[in-house]
């Protein structure tokens, strides 16, 4: 039971590895001239990044906020069900020492859709694979699922 739940735990948060802050600055010629797909993964990098900072500060409701009201786990979980379940994982000390390696990771974006495979998250839970589904909402990436890589 304890695996599951932290198999289940580490697949959730490694969504919100992913969307944790999607903010792009303001266009300058360089960023102008940039492929809009370079910028896209910039911007989903980025994000990973805080989303690595709003693990470790262990904030329930930032890292929630950066997840698409239609979330959906791959255990068929929602997002205000994620909500919940991140608040016993927190409680339970799985949060304790993450850390995020978004260095490996192939970022693909087509459109308003990215894929984000394999993210490694680790700490002291242990270590685990993960693979994210985004989409763009309102100029945001947002979790729309994920599973395990």
């Amino acid at each position: 039971m304890k695996t599951k739940s932290f198999s289940r735990f580490l697949v959730l948060a490694g969504c919100v590895l992913s969307v944790m802050g999607c903010a792009t600055s303001g266009g300058g010629a360089k960023e102008a001239a940039a492929p809009k797909g370079a910028d896209e993964k910039a911007a989903i990098a980025k994000t990973l990044g805080e989303w690595g900072s709003a693990l470790a500060a262990k904030d329930v409701d930032k890292i929630v906020s950066f997840y698409s009201d239609s979330f959906t786990g791959d255990d068929g979980m929602n997002k205000s069900g994620l909500k919940e379940f991140l608040g016993g994982v927190i409680s339970a000390g799985y949060l304790d020492g993450a850390k995020v390696d978004v260095a490996s990771a192939q970022i693909s974006v087509n459109g308003e859709e990215a894929v984000v495979a394999p993210l490694s998250l680790s700490g002291n839970m242990g270590a685990i694979s993960l693979s994210l589904s985004l989409k763009k909402e309102a100029g945001t990436w947002r979790i729309t699922s994920s599973s395990q890589a």
